[in-house]
């Protein structure tokens, strides 16, 4: 099915393009997976931010969360990162929130009204 780097091109494309169907972009993560493939990010860094990011949010309540809490655990496992802006940071905590953490929603929610308003 995957015969060259072209079909895996090809295949990049039609995902890109659902996920801009149903309202990936920017500022609005549908697909953690696909905002990792977009900025270059390793699968074992999407995995250990997956399990850091499952024991904050079963260690704290949304009010005891803060921003500096996930930009911490993506500073510390994903390599290229040394410093992150507040929505750089809420595009992960929405992209995870979506996909696999949903106890992290309430946070996400709250934390888009606060940088965005």
């Amino acid at each position: 099915m995957f015969e060259n780097k072209d079909d895996i091109t090809l295949l990049y494309q039609a995902i890109s393009e659902l996920a801009e169907i149903i309202g990936h972009h920017p500022y609005n993560t549908k697909s953690i997976s696909l905002l990792c493939l977009d900025l270059g990010i390793t699968l074992e860094e999407y995995q250990k931010v997956l399990i850091a990011f499952l024991k904050l949010a079963h260690s704290k309540n949304t009010e005891e969360m803060e921003i500096n809490d996930f930009k911490k655990i993506l500073i510390q496992f994903i390599e290229k990162y040394d410093d992150l802006t507040d929505s750089q940071t809420l595009r992960f905590i929405e992209g995870y929130a979506r996909n696999y953490i949903p106890e992290l929603l309430p946070y996400a929610e709250k934390l888009y009204l606060e940088i965005r308003v």
